[in-house]
């Protein structure tokens, strides 16, 4: 049995009302023996016809489809156990290691739940500011879940009462964990992988995670490319200060004429880890392609004798490569005309409403939190201009909202929620706000070097 397998049968176990709990240390779980892999059919499609629009006036003021994915392989009837995965979007593969591996050894159906607004559960066809701030929320997303999974049981028509755990990645697994707060006779636990808790409004740990793995051996990182890779941005920095400078970044970076002149265009091109084109959040040690990880970009930095900028530009330039004839542009004023457009559904926009209206983290990168990319101390008042300009919820506004989700789940406490599993590696910059440390109630498991949700993705992580 894998590792995550031999978790999650201590929650099952737990929630079945078994007398005995277990003290479970690492060293025990990696002696666990794995299974042999039967290879799963496809997930079928289903519909729950009767979700409510809008929870607070009920289903009879209207009610909307939520799509769900549904595999019944392992299920057995006699004990019937259902993991439900709270997804955005589904597809077939959207369902991880962490939920196919131990459904086989418990026998349990799985299925991917659909999230409100997301792929084809709309709840209205509206996607205004002013619809998305009532509907698109954390309470209402909840009660989706609650009410789907008391649909899908009767579906399922299991002969004896059905056991569900719950099971979620990043801000879907803080929504198992809260549900499975908020209806525990329902849900007999939640599995949440590297799933933020410690809601607030700036995220000022994630860059100094970063630094940490630009400068991990284990990585592939050094001391010497955190100092190059943090050269190379403060030098992009320095020389933003002049129109010359400005045009002489514009060409080396293939930005078009003209861009960086506006400081929001400045921003939206250095947040984060733009500049090297790489989501470090995703970093795989095993990927093969040129400056694809933390190893091989850390490799360009720490060899040759250009300057570090030069190597920066060539980092971007073969990851992000460009015709010769265009440019990549990087308009700020843009991006807030998307998102202030009353009928764009896509999920970037629907993702950063979520953000505004009360799961917060803003990710800042300033001297405080060693952050190795483009510091600046407006950071944060440009990611909140999203909100304002995007959603019209104002700086405030969100500071409101993000405090009453703290308040009302209970941030890493989780107001005493029993059987939960919280599930970090200690290279994703988001464990800081994730729960690392047992408490009553709660196990975890930290996985040395995975990025974000590595073990989703890679079955003997």
């Amino acid at each position: 049995m894998s590792i995550i397998a031999f978790f999650v049968w201590h929650v099952v176990n737990a929630g079945m009302g078994y007398s005995h709990r277990y003290d479970l240390r690492a060293d025990d779980l990696y002696s666990s023996t794995n299974v042999t892999r039967r290879k799963l059919r496809d997930f079928e499609i289903g519909v729950f016809p009767g979700q409510a629009v809008d929870h607070d006036l009920g289903p009879e003021k209207g009610t909307f489809s939520q799509t769900y994915l549904i595999n019944k392989d392992y299920f057995d009837d006699n004990k019937p156990l259902l993991f439900i995965y709270i997804a955005d979007d589904i597809s077939s593969d959207v369902v991880g290691y962490e939920v196919t591996i131990p459904a086989q050894t418990l026998k349990a159906a799985m299925v991917a739940l659909e999230h409100r607004y997301f792929g084809d559960s709309k709840p209205t066809s509206d996607v205004s500011a002013t619809r998305l701030k009532k509907l698109l929320t954390i309470p209402q997303t909840l009660e989706d879940i609650r009410s789907s999974a008391s649909y899908i049981t009767g579906v399922l028509s299991p002969a004896t009462p059905m056991k569900i755990v719950l099971f979620g990645s990043s801000y879907t697994g803080s929504l198992a964990s809260w549900a499975r707060q908020l209806y525990p006779d329902l849900f007999i636990g939640a599995v949440a992988s590297a799933s933020p808790f410690d809601i607030k409004v700036a995220y000022d740990p994630y860059d100094s995670v970063a630094a940490d793995d630009f400068s991990n051996p284990e990585l592939g990182g050094s001391p010497q490319c955190l100092a190059e890779v943090t050269k190379a941005h403060a030098a992009f920095a320095d020389i933003l200060g002049t129109p010359g400078g400005r045009r002489m970044l514009e060409q080396k970076f293939h930005i078009c004429r003209g861009t960086l002149d506006n400081r929001g265009n400045q921003l939206l091109a250095t947040q984060g880890s733009t500049l090297l084109d790489f989501d470090l959040q995703s970093n795989d040690p095993s990927c093969s392609k040129d400056y694809c990880n933390i190893a091989r970009i850390c490799r360009r930095f720490t060899t040759g004798q250009e300057a570090a900028l030069d190597k920066l530009a060539a980092v971007y330039n073969t990851n992000y490569p460009i015709p010769s004839t265009k440019c990549h542009d990087y308009d700020w004023s843009q991006e807030l005309r998307e998102l202030e457009d009353s009928r764009n559904s896509g999920a970037r926009r629907l993702r950063a409403l979520i953000g505004c209206n009360g799961r917060g983290l803003f990710v800042t990168c300033d001297e405080s939190n060693r952050c190795p990319f483009m510091r600046s101390t407006d950071r944060l008042s440009h990611r909140l201009e999203r909100c304002d300009r995007g959603f019209g919820i104002s700086e405030e506004e969100v500071r409101q909202k993000v405090t009453e989700v703290y308040r009302k789940y209970g941030g890493k406490g989780l107001h005493n929620t029993t059987n939960v599993i919280s599930i970090n590696g200690n290279a994703d910059p988001w464990y800081p706000v994730s729960i690392t440390q047992k408490q009553p109630g709660v196990d975890v498991l930290m996985v040395e070097g995975a990025s974000h949700c590595y073990w989703s993705l890679h079955e003997n992580a």
